[in-house]
């Protein structure tokens, strides 16, 4: 029988790919589990801070509003399990272990060709099959770092969200505030709305540009 501490092992050996940016191996997990996430309705929320608040304050009022809510999020404090919640419940240790359990074989299939997931693009998938199976009305979705190569901009949100802008993981999304700006861009998609913080006037203009040019609205 496949456990919870059988899952948190198989996901702490994961560690040793790192961080890798990029969507391809997530859309091939995804993809061999019946690409769950084409069937949930997304708010995908970036930025270099604030990120948790602002997802705490929009499940409050989606649930208030009457609709269930599926937030995924990171890094945990305590337990992986707080990554995944449904109307502000962490997930169970058994639908911990039987996501990770029936993801694992496909991951598998993709370390033979050399294509094996990191933890981030694991949990991810893990995010979106479970909120597919409980079938939330609506899912908030958090990105790990940056965003245009964000294993999480797999999905075509309802809406897109950049709280602020600041320099953070710089040895990955670039030395300046402009660099940053336009990877957390990068969730921005076409004619669907996205809502922007306060930030700097030089990353305000690269969002907002980015906007313009996929015809997003809502800045």
């Amino acid at each position: 029988m496949f456990t919870y501490q059988d899952a948190l092992g198989y996901l702490e050996n994961l560690q040793i790919f790192g961080i890798k940016l990029g969507l391809e191996q997530t859309f091939e997990l995804l993809e061999s589990v019946g690409s769950p996430q084409k069937k949930l309705k997304f708010i995908h929320v970036a930025g270099s801070n604030g990120k948790g608040s602002c997802g705490a304050m929009l499940n409050a009022a989606l649930r208030r509003a009457g609709f269930s809510t599926g937030f995924y999020s990171s890094p945990h404090l305590i337990s992986p399990r707080e990554r995944f919640r449904i109307n502000g419940e962490a997930i169970s240790e058994e639908d911990f272990a039987n996501l990770v359990c029936a993801l694992r074989p496909h991951a598998e299939e993709m370390a033979k060709a050399e294509r094996c997931p990191t933890y981030f693009e694991f949990t991810t998938t893990m995010a979106a099959l479970h909120f597919a199976q409980k079938q939330v009305d609506f899912v908030i979705w958090e990105t790990g770092m940056g965003g245009r190569f964000d294993s999480t901009n797999v999905v075509d949100p309802l809406c897109s969200v950049i709280t602020g802008i600041a320099l953070d993981h710089q040895q990955y999304l670039g030395e300046r505030i402009e660099d940053i700006a336009f990877e957390k861009a990068g969730i921005i998609k076409s004619c669907r709305p996205i809502v922007v913080g306060k930030m700097a006037d030089c990353a305000r203009k690269i969002i907002i540009n980015r906007a313009d040019e996929l015809k997003a609205f809502g800045v």
